[in-house]
């Protein structure tokens, strides 16, 4: 039975372990569009670079809330 203290399950270790696999798919997905993005400017299409821009800055975010997350 859910504990009436805590109704998001933040303190149990399957909200711990749902969230760290999330921010480390969200990691993997963001280092892909960055790898994606610079692969496709180096073939010669303009918007990769966007792409890769786009893939670094949700490196960045994610990574950050890995970082930040238990502090």
């Amino acid at each position: 039975m859910a504990d009436l203290d805590d109704p998001l399950g933040r303190d149990s270790a399957v909200s711990d372990a749902a969230t760290r696999a999330g921010l480390l798919l969200a990691l993997g997905g963001a280092g892909l569009l960055t790898v994606i993005g610079l692969i496709t400017a180096v073939l010669g299409y303009s918007a990769g670079l966007w792409v890769a821009l786009a893939g670094v800055v949700c490196s960045i975010g994610t990574a950050l809330a890995i970082r930040n997350r238990r502090s």
